[in-house]
């Protein structure tokens, strides 16, 4: 399948995603823009979360509220997101990749992996980790 081209608009609407995320005390581990084997060229949003691990459902309803509240215009919808735990291979394979090649800004990925590492990932942008952590410790994840 032909591959979608990823704009300017998905990457700064991800990362404000991202942080919305974090001010909303759910952690994220991970996050970046792919296109992997199993997308057949779309790229979605993968987020590594360890909500994820407590429940799939349960993460999606609080990212799905996250994402109903985000200011217009906004162009990431529920199905442009896959919430991952942060023990998947995709979630591992992005961390390795942004600490190869760290960018202040994000990084472009389109290298097929040769080493025997790869994880069906085709192209990403993968957003750098410090923005990932949460701004105050002390709440953690909370029900919304």
């Amino acid at each position: 399948m032909d591959q979608i081209e990823l704009v300017t608009e998905q990457i700064d609407d991800g990362r404000r995603l991202i942080e919305r995320l974090i001010q909303e005390g759910i952690s994220v581990t991970a996050a970046g823009w792919l296109t992997t084997s199993d997308d057949e060229g779309q790229w979605c949003l993968y987020v590594a979360s360890p909500i994820r691990d407590e429940s799939p459902l349960k993460a999606y309803k609080r990212v799905q509220a996250v994402i109903r509240r985000m200011p217009h215009p906004f162009w990431i919808g529920l199905l442009d997101v896959k919430v991952i735990s942060p023990t998947s291979p995709i979630a591992q394979r992005m961390l390795s990749i942004y600490r190869r090649y760290p960018a202040k800004n994000g990084i472009r990925y389109t290298h097929r992996l040769a080493d025997g590492e790869d994880v069906g990932i085709e192209e990403a942008f993968i957003y750098p980790p410090p923005i990932m952590v949460p701004s105050s410790q002390g709440g953690g994840d909370r029900e919304t």
